[in-house]
C-alpha cells in the first residue's frame, strides 16, 4: 500500500495482514490477460466562464438569449450541437464550486432568441448530470450565484451501458443483505418479504439477459456453483410465475406449506435456505414469519427493491439475502450471522433496535462496540437509515448520535430528501448522504410485474447500499477479480490494474485493488449536496427543513439559518448541507436521466476517468468533527476522518465546525458521566 493510501479512502485504508494460505474454494476460470474495457470518451467537450453573476458579457451569443421573459437572466454561455439522449455532465472548473451553474435546453438559438419555452426538463439542483432533452439543439449554461471568472466544463456521452465491458470470465457477484422486522404489524399490513415479484426472479437478472453468455448465472443450481465463499443453505422450492402479468395470491397460498416449514434461526443454529429460481440466495428468519404478505407491498419486498430488483434496483445485477428479525436480540443475533458470512458485501437496515432516543447512551456502548468488531472490522459495508425524526412524521429531527446503530462512525448513515424541491426531510441528522424518501417507483402491488411508491428513509438507505453495491460489482467486472481464497476482509476486488486518466491524480483500482473503504469514498466524492432553493409556486408541500440553532462561538445569541434569506443560507453550508445532507444526495431511479448520468459518474470515478467533485473548503473540516464526535461517543476507528488530530479551522468558513467541535467535548463527557466507559475508548476519550 502506497503512502497516500489514506488519502484515497473516506476514513484511510486500514488493513489487516493478507492471510498467507491461499485455498481454492469455487472451481472459476482463469482470469485472461486483456485491458480492461473502459467506457468511451465523451462525445463533446466545452470549456466556459462567466465574468460575473449579472449581465450578459461574454461573446458566445448567449447573451442574445439574455433577458428575455422566457429566455435567460443574467450572464450565459452557449454551447451548441448538443445530441438528444446522450448523458452530459457540467462541472465547475474554478471560481465557484458545486452546482451554482445552471443549464437550461433549447430546440435552437433562434428559438431562445423568439422567447419559445425552454425544452421539457427540470431545473432542480443536481440536474447539472442528466440526459439532454429531445429536440434539444443548444444549451445555455448560467451562473445562478459564486465567485466572478467562474469556469465550467461541459461534457456529453455516448448513453452506454452503467456497467462496462467485463473482462473475460469475472463473474463474481455482490451480495446484499436485507434485514427487516417481519412478522409484525407495520403500515399498510403485515411486513414480509415477496419473492415472486420479477424483481426478484433468476429469469429476470440482467447478465441472463444480455449478450454475454459466460457470466449467465443457473438460478436454479445451487448458490455455491456460483457464489464463491458460499456455506450452503438449504433449497426451496416455490411456485414461480411464468408470466409477467400473474397475481401473486395464487402462488403464495400455493406456497403456504414451503413457507411454514421455514425453521427459525439462531445465531448458533442458522437456517439459511435458498429460493429455487431467484436472486435470493439466503433466507433466514431469526424471529416472526419470513411471508407474511400475500401481494408484494410489504415493507422487506420495497426495500429489497429499490437495493437490488431487476427493474427497480440501484443494483439490478446483485444477488439477496433476506434476513427477517423482529426483537432486538434477534436483530443483532441477525448482523452478526450476516458480518460472519465472507460472501456477503453490503448490510442494508432500516429499522432501529429501539424506539429510545438514547437507546446507544444507555447500553453504554456495549452493543455498538460489538457491532464495530463483528460487522466493519470484517469489511461489511453496514447502511443504516437516520430515521424520519419524531413520531416518523419528518417534523422534529432527531439525533443519530445517540442511537448504536446510526451513531457509530462505521456506518453509512442515509437521510431523506424531497423530491419536490431536493430538500432534506426533517429526520435523523447528521448523516452521511441523503437520497429520495417519496415517491420512488418500486415492486409493490398483487402482480408479479406491479408497482407503486416507497417512502421515507426506509427506502432512502436500500437505494443507498444498492448503489455502494453496484461499484463493488463495478469494480469486480473490470478487474476480473473471482476470489479464489481467504484474503484481508477489507478487500472488495483483487485483478487487472486499471490506470488513471490524464490529469487524475489518483484512484481507486490503480494499484487494481477495491477496499471497502474505497467503495464509500468513490461515492461520497461523487455526489453534492443541494442548496436552498425555493418551492415550486402553488405546492402544498412542507417547506424547506429548519435546522438546528447552533451557538456560535464568540457570537451573541444563535445562529438561525431559518431565519436567513436564502442567498446568505447559502453560504452557511456546514449547517445546511452537512448535517441534513452529509456529502451528498445520491438520486437513484426517480428520474431516468440522473439515474443514467449518475451510474456513469460513479463508473468513471471508479476507474479514474474523471477526478473527484472539488470539495469546499469548509466539508472535510466538517467531517473530521463529526468523525470525532462519534468516536468520542462509540469509540475509535482507524478509518475515520479523525484520526486524534483535527485540521486547523478558518474562521471565516469553519465557524459551525468550531462550535460543533466544542459542543461535543461537552456532551459526551455528559454523557458518559452515569456510565461505563467504552473499553475500546482511549482514556483522553473518557
Amino acid at each position: 500500500m502506497h503512502s497516500d493510501a489514506v488519502r484515497k479512502t473516506r476514513r484511510g485504508r486500514w488493513l489487516v495482514a493478507l492471510l498467507a494460505s491461499i485455498g481454492t474454494m469455487v472451481a472459476i476460470p482463469a482470469v485472461q490477460t486483456g485491458a480492461a474495457t473502459l467506457p468511451p470518451p465523451a462525445t463533446k467537450e466545452a470549456h466556459g466562464h462567466i465574468e460575473a453573476v449579472t449581465g450578459p458579457v461574454d461573446s458566445s451569443r448567449a447573451e442574445e438569449c439574455a433577458g428575455t421573459p422566457a429566455g435567460l437572466q443574467g450572464s450565459a454561455w452557449l454551447v451548441e450541437g448538443v445530441t438528444p439522449g446522450q448523458i452530459f455532465r457540467l462541472t465547475a472548473d474554478a471560481g465557484t464550486w458545486r452546482d451554482d451553474f445552471d443549464v437550461t435546453f433549447y430546440i435552437s438559438l433562434a428559438g431562445c432568441r423568439a422567447n419559445q419555452p425552454r425544452l421539457p426538463y427540470s431545473n432542480h439542483a443536481g440536474d447539472e448530470n442528466s440526459v439532454v432533452p429531445t429536440n434539444a439543439g443548444i444549451a445555455v449554461v448560467t451562473l445562478a450565484s459564486g465567485q466572478s471568472g467562474a469556469a465550467f466544463t461541459y461534457k456529453q456521452f455516448a448513453a452506454t451501458p452503467a456497467v462496462p465491458v467485463r473482462r473475460p470470465d469475472a463473474r463474481r457477484p455482490t451480495v446484499i443483505a436485507i434485514i427487516e422486522p417481519t412478522g409484525v404489524e407495520t403500515v399498510g399490513g403485515a411486513n414480509g418479504f415477496s419473492p415472486y415479484h420479477v424483481d426478484f426472479l433468476g429469469s429476470k437478472h440482467p447478465w441472463n439477459n444480455d449478450a454475454d453468455t459466460i457470466n449467465n448465472i443457473d438460478f436454479n443450481a445451487d448458490p455455491s456453483t456460483y457464489v464463491p465463499g458460499y456455506t450452503g443453505a438449504e433449497r426451496l422450492d416455490l411456485h414461480l410465475p411464468t408470466l409477467d402479468n400473474e397475481p401473486v395470491l395464487p402462488l403464495a397460498t400455493a406456497d403456504h406449506a414451503a413457507w411454514t416449514s421455514m425453521k427459525v434461526s439462531t445465531l448458533d443454529a442458522p437456517h439459511p435456505y435458498w429460493l429455487a429460481g431467484t436472486k435470493v440466495i439466503a433466507a433466514l428468519q431469526f424471529s416472526g414469519d419470513m411471508h407474511r404478505r400475500d401481494d408484494n407491498g410489504g415493507h422487506a419486498t420495497m426495500s429489497a427493491s429499490v437495493s437490488g430488483g431487476n427493474v427497480n434496483g440501484t443494483c439490478p445485477e446483485c444477488l439477496f439475502v433476506w434476513i427477517g428479525a423482529s426483537s432486538v436480540s434477534s436483530q443483532t443475533q441477525a448482523i452478526e450471522w450476516a458480518a460472519k458470512q465472507p460472501w456477503i458485501d453490503v448490510i442494508s437496515n432500516s429499522y432501529q433496535l429501539s424506539g429510545a432516543a438514547y437507546d446507544g447512551v444507555a447500553l453504554s456502548n456495549v452493543v455498538s462496540s460489538h457491532t464495530k468488531s463483528a460487522v466493519a472490522d470484517k469489511g461489511k459495508i453496514v447502511v443504516w437509515a437516520s430515521g424520519n425524526g419524531a413520531d416518523d412524521a419528518f417534523m422534529v429531527p432527531q439525533w443519530t448520535y445517540w442511537n448504536t446503530q446510526k451513531g457509530p462512525d462505521w456506518v453509512v448513515t442515509v437521510g431523506g430528501l424531497s423530491p419536490v424541491n431536493d430538500q432534506p426531510f426533517r429526520g435523523g441528522q447528521p448523516v452521511d448522504v441523503i437520497a429520495y424518501g417519496q415517491q420512488y417507483p418500486v415492486a409493490s402491488g398483487g402482480f408479479v410485474n406491479s408497482s407503486g411508491t416507497y417512502s421515507g428513509t426506509s427506502n432512502a438507505t436500500p437505494v443507498t447500499a444498492g448503489t455502494l453495491a453496484h461499484i463493488i460489482q463495478l469494480g469486480r467486472d473490470v478487474t476480473g477479480d473471482t476470489w479464489t481464497g481467504p484474503r484481508d476482509p477489507q478487500l472488495m476486488a483483487d485483478g487487472k490494474k486499471i490506470p488513471c486518466a490524464a490529469g487524475v491524480p489518483r484512484c481507486p483500482l490503480e494499484d487494481g485493488k477495491l477496499y471497502r473503504q474505497e467503495v464509500e469514498q468513490t461515492l461520497f466524492d461523487n455526489v453534492l449536496p443541494s442548496p436552498p432553493r425555493p418551492l415550486p409556486q402553488g405546492t402544498s408541500v412542507a417547506p424547506p427543513s429548519p435546522m438546528i440553532s447552533i451557538p456560535v462561538a464568540g457570537g451573541s445569541g444563535a445562529l438561525d439559518p431559518n431565519s436567513l434569506p436564502i442567498d446568505e443560507v447559502r453560504t452557511l453550508p456546514a449547517v445546511n448541507s452537512y448535517q441534513t445532507e452529509g456529502h451528498g444526495i445520491v438520486y437513484g431511479r426517480l428520474d431516468t436521466g440522473r439515474f443514467a448520468a449518475e451510474q456513469r459518474r460513479l463508473q468513471d470515478g471508479l476507474l479514474g476517468q474523471t477526478a473527484p467533485y472539488v470539495r469546499p473548503p469548509a466539508e472535510r473540516t466538517w467531517m473530521t468533527v463529526d468523525s470525532k464526535c462519534r468516536q468520542r461517543l462509540w469509540g475509535t476507528w482507524d478509518m475515520g476522518y479523525y484520526h486524534g488530530t483535527l485540521p486547523t479551522f478558518d474562521p471565516a468558513v469553519d465557524q459551525v465546525a468550531m462550535t460543533w467541535n466544542g459542543w461535543c467535548d461537552r456532551v459526551t463527557q455528559d454523557a458518559f458521566a452515569n456510565a461505563p466507559a467504552d473499553p475500546d475508548l482511549p482514556k483522553t476519550f473518557r
